[in-house]
C-alpha cells in the first residue's frame, strides 16, 4: 500500500471521527447528553458542543410552545343534554433532564398524558 493511500485513508477515518464527535443544538431546540445510555448532561445550551464518538449520544427536542389536540368528548349536563367539548393544551418543555426520564425523549408519550 503507497503512502498516498495510507494518508487518504487516515483522513478519512479523522473525518468520520471528527464528524461524529461535533454537534450543534439550535436556539429553538433542548438536547440531553447520554453516556452509553446514561443521562451524562441534563440541559444542552444551544451552540456548537462536543462528544465522544460512539460512547455519547445526543437527544434534541423541541424547545418551542408545542400543542395537544385531544380528541372531542361528550358529556351530559344536569339536564340531560349532550354537550361536546373540544380541547387543547400548549406545553413546552422546561426541565429537559426530567421530560427525558419522565417520557424516554418520546414526544407521543408526553401527548398522551397531556391528553
Amino acid at each position: 500500500m503507497s503512502k498516498l493511500m495510507k494518508f487518504i485513508l487516515g483522513l478519512a477515518f479523522l473525518i468520520v471521527i471528527a464528524s461524529n464527535s461535533v454537534f450543534v443544538v439550535s436556539e429553538f431546540e433542548r438536547g440531553v447528553k447520554l453516556r452509553f445510555g446514561a443521562l451524562v448532561d441534563n440541559d444542552l445550551q444551544p451552540g456548537l458542543h462536543f462528544k465522544i464518538p460512539f460512547a455519547e449520544q445526543v437527544r434534541i427536542f423541541d424547545g418551542r410552545i408545542l400543542t395537544v389536540d385531544a380528541q372531542p368528548d361528550s358529556f351530559f349536563t344536569s339536564e340531560k343534554k349532550r354537550l361536546i367539548v373540544d380541547s387543547y393544551a400548549k406545553w413546552c418543555i422546561k426541565e429537559v433532564g426530567t421530560y427525558y426520564k419522565a417520557t424516554g425523549g418520546v414526544e407521543a408519550v408526553a401527548q398522551n398524558r397531556l391528553a
